[in-house]
């Protein structure tokens, strides 16, 4: 028998084997698309740590492979971000987190992009390019967020206060912003999981409020001894648990917890003195103008050893109405008014007994610079070297003839 294939005839045919296949593309390859991020002032192109509440901007090129490219996707930790309110291209908000690419940016685009990043902690961001015939490429950024809160604490480092049942008692507190300087925002008093209520309960700088208050002008970047004041419970012998928040405009927040115990008997210290005197219009004679609240004599409007003085006369009015029936502070002395809407009852002025409750009422009473009209019954508060003053004014006295005019005053302290 004879064998139908030759060697020459075997050689033959390996050769235009081989020469067939390499003469063939793979149909199953093409080139992917390439991305990147690149490396710009103002844009972010490699692993980064950023203060709480700072954008992630990043400036992305793209090139098709062998295919026109389809979409760009978003992705944090590997899965495809789903709140397009966190994503920017090139200042318009996103309308898929798969963004579909049109016209010129299927062959190339350069886009720049802004996402609002994670609260805190590491995560992964992830551009993928996909394109026609099937393929993709990515670039990833990781992105720490610096997670450091504000600090907060009790000036004089306690946190469990005893307050007369009823009345304001006074935490002083201090605050420092963040590492990152991200301003302080808001103060909120918790009672369990609740903002704790009732418009009477608590004031801070002066201003009463219910659970939380917004902070405002130098209070945004740190507090120094800022006056808390919380109303001791009704009933004596009643413990109240407060949790305060302290938040940055970032919303990382720093506590303390404090407990407020109403008690009868609350050591209090005795008021000094008890005194009367009277403050005459400062467009009198010598002598007038001031008033020494140490000793209630009348002094000259420029005096330093006196707290207050009165503001004068309107020269542009008659002499019967020109006295401006207003009052003010002396050189660094500071005067509060005892705003009827900031106490739920009533001062008694004779009922006050002790310094405890002189400072009560002028942490309860709202700073002035220049008072409104005086009228009989107004009750003011002064700080003046580490001494606190409350006044009571028994009557106004008014002269239409001369400017003799008085107010009569009762002095605490």
């Amino acid at each position: 028998m004879k064998s139908l294939f030759r060697l020459p005839n075997l050689l033959l045919l390996a050769v235009a084997i081989f020469a067939f296949s390499s003469c063939t593309t793979d149909p199953d390859f093409s080139i992917p698309p390439t991305v990147n991020l690149l490396d710009e002032v103002g844009f972010l192109a490699n692993d980064a740590t950023l203060s709480a509440g700072s954008p992630i901007i990043v400036k992305l090129k793209a090139e098709k492979g062998d295919n026109a490219m389809k979409s760009l996707e978003f992705q944090q930790d590997g899965a495809r971000m789903t709140d397009l309110t966190r994503i920017s291209i090139d200042g318009t908000g996103a309308s898929s987190a798969a963004e579909l690419l049109f016209d010129a940016d299927v062959d190339a685009f350069t886009k720049e992009i802004t996402i609002t990043p994670h609260a805190t902690g590491l995560a992964d961001y992830t551009f993928v390019i996909a394109d026609e015939g099937g393929e993709s490429s990515s670039v990833t950024i990781s992105i720490t967020i610096e997670s450091d809160p504000p600090t907060l604490s009790a000036t004089n480092g306690i946190l469990d206060i005893e307050a007369t049942p009823g009345v304001l008692t006074t935490l002083a507190l201090d605050a420092t912003t963040s590492p990152s300087g991200a301003e302080l925002a808001t103060l909120s008093i918790y009672e369990g999981d609740d903002l704790a209520t009732g418009t009477d309960r608590f004031r801070f700088n002066d201003i009463a409020f219910e659970g939380s208050i917004d902070l405002e002008g130098d209070d945004r970047t740190g507090l120094s001894n800022n006056k808390l004041l919380i109303r001791g419970n009704d009933v004596d012998g009643t413990v109240e648990s407060f949790r305060i928040d302290l938040t940055d405009v970032n919303g990382l927040t720093a506590s303390l917890d404090i407990t407020v115990t109403a008690k009868n008997n609350v050591i209090v210290t005795p008021l000094e003195k008890e005194i009367s005197g009277i403050l005459f219009n400062a467009g009198g004679g010598a002598n007038t103008g001031g008033l020494d609240l140490d000793t209630g004599v009348s002094t000259n409007s420029d005096v330093l050893d006196s707290e207050i003085k009165d503001e004068g006369i309107d020269l542009a009015l008659p002499n019967d109405q020109n006295w401006k029936q207003k009052i003010s502070a002396i050189d660094g002395a500071i005067l509060k008014f005892a705003d009827p809407a900031n106490f739920p009852e009533a001062i008694d002025f004779d009922a006050v007994d002790s310094k405890e409750a002189v400072q009560g009422i002028f942490d309860a009473s709202t700073s002035i610079t220049v008072s409104n009209t005086v009228a009989n019954g107004d009750i003011f508060a002064v700080s003046d070297n580490g001494k606190i003053y409350l006044i009571e004014v028994v009557s106004v006295n008014i002269t239409a003839a001369n400017n003799d005019d008085s107010y009569t005053l009762n002095i605490k302290f």
